[in-house]
């Protein structure tokens, strides 16, 4: 290619109703690193995230399409944002009928078929994209054959085509550090996040783990691939120094999958001394006394755990290969080491009823946590759960319509309605025991005010059945 081609790269919004989780603002790291590569190619790369956007979005990337001579679109998009996606597409379509437009991520990939028929969209990279995207856009171009494109789905004379499955990664330490300059960082953050600039970093692919509910080996399969802790902390080195980022969460899986990879990493990360926190994501089975002191070391100051439930019978419903006890004793381990806690829970697992929601309630109150987010069973297209839902009609409305702060499927044995009164019910157990209150305030700093106020406003919302 003689020209330096542009592609414009976009994160579309989510449409319907909002919840605490759409404050999660989190960088669109998938298509950063795309950017990366696309670069890399010889193209030359625009992102748009509409989630940190506010006013006529569409109308600031027209101006950009026709400012820049923008040759292609990509849409990156998870189930939830599906619906934002697909207006997105019809809005571009409409007014630039001869750009391609790329669907990738998540939902396309569990979803091809669906994507790939919609209207206007043009093709779908199915897996991951750093290899499959590049490779479809110069063949696009070229007026080459998409066919001869591993990893791609598309329409042909009415029917739909996919084209051989590319291989993994093997390894990715080769997939180049995302483009962190086309964010903008400071417009990040979580709901506790301290500090900016905040990023997230993700260091590794793939879960050898079986959770019912989660769809991640459906594009990256239940092989484990993480970066070498050299190529981590690389990638570390380089956000403080260049962009001087305080504060990153790491959003794998599981941060301790491979337990002597972190440890090398955070021995690594120790030495260098940095003014920099960290935290992560980590089984409750996985974390040791020894493990937590060295990731306390090495600046890590928040851990969540997927405690999901108090009972072990929703536990084993759920597939996740752990017990109530390993939970108790890991956040106990964590808060000796002076980390905070953050602990998740499902509403409303497959047999839930008004026993095993006690449990919950009265293991949420023995749990010293700093923070507990709670979600209803969500049934995500690519997760063993959502074929169940659909076998056994425990969908509630539109099997399209995803949120963790909707009931989207009711595979308990409680009513629609009891389902939202103990989810009351358990949120007020943790958020309105007059001692958490009180625990918050005493610990409280300038910078948790917000967060505090945009998660108190999420709450008041469960609380009120909204």
């Amino acid at each position: 290619m003689n020209e330096k081609y542009k592609v414009l790269l976009i994160h579309p919004h989510k449409i319907g109703k909002k919840g605490v989780m759409d404050n999660l603002r989190y960088p669109p790291l998938g298509i950063a690193t795309l950017a990366s590569v696309l670069r890399n190619e010889g193209m030359e790369a625009f992102i748009y995230d509409a989630n940190i956007e506010e006013g006529d979005t569409f109308k600031r990337i027209s101006e950009l399409i026709r400012q820049e001579g923008i040759r292609a679109i990509g849409l990156s998009f998870t189930s939830i944002l599906a619906k934002g996606a697909y207006y997105f597409a019809d809005r571009l379509k409409q007014e630039f009928p001869n750009l391609p437009i790329i669907a990738g991520g998540y939902h396309p990939t569990v979803m091809a078929d669906e994507v790939a028929k919609h209207p206007s969209i043009d093709y779908v990279v199915a897996g991951e994209g750093e290899i499959t995207f590049p490779a479809l856009l110069k063949t696009v171009w070229e007026g080459g054959d998409p066919k001869g494109v591993k990893g791609v789905c598309f329409r042909y004379c009415d029917e739909t085509i996919h084209t051989d499955v590319r291989p993994l990664i093997s390894n990715i330490d080769n997939v180049p550090i995302p483009a962190y300059d086309l964010l903008g960082l400071n417009s990040y953050s979580s709901l506790s996040s301290t500090r900016k600039p905040f990023v997230t970093v993700v260091r590794s692919r793939g879960c050898p783990f079986r959770c019912l509910f989660c769809g991640v080996d459906a594009i990256f399969s239940h092989r484990y691939r993480c970066q070498s802790p050299e190529r981590t902390l690389a990638e570390v080195l380089f956000l403080v120094k260049q962009y001087r980022v305080r504060e990153i969460l790491f959003k794998d899986s599981d941060f301790l999958i491979n337990r002597r990879n972190a440890e090398e990493f955070c021995s690594m990360l120790l030495k260098e001394r940095l003014d920099l926190v960290w935290s992560c994501n980590a089984r409750v089975d996985k974390v040791d006394r020894n493990i937590l002191g060295l990731m306390k070391q090495a600046g890590c100051n928040q851990i969540t755990f997927g405690i999901e439930s108090g009972s072990q019978k929703m536990l084993d419903a759920l597939k996740k290969d752990s017990t109530v006890e390993q939970a108790v004793e890991a956040v106990r381990l964590t808060k000796e080491q002076g980390m905070a806690c953050v602990g998740n829970f499902i509403i409303g697992a497959p047999g839930e009823d008004h026993e095993t929601v006690t449990k919950t309630i009265e293991l949420i109150k023995v749990l010293n946590l700093d923070y507990a987010s709670f979600h209803y069973l969500t049934a995500f297209p690519g997760s063993a759960l959502y074929k169940q839902a659909i076998q056994n009609n425990w969908f509630i409305d539109d099997p399209q319509s995803f949120g963790y702060e909707e009931i989207n499927i009711n595979a308990s044995k409680l009513s629609n309605a009891e389902l939202k009164r103990v989810m009351r019910l358990a949120i007020g157990a943790f958020y309105f025991r007059p001692s958490y209150i009180l625990n918050r305030l005493m610990r409280i700093t300038p910078a948790e005010v917000r967060n505090n106020f945009v998660g108190g406003l999420g709450l008041l919302y469960k609380m009120l059945g909204r």
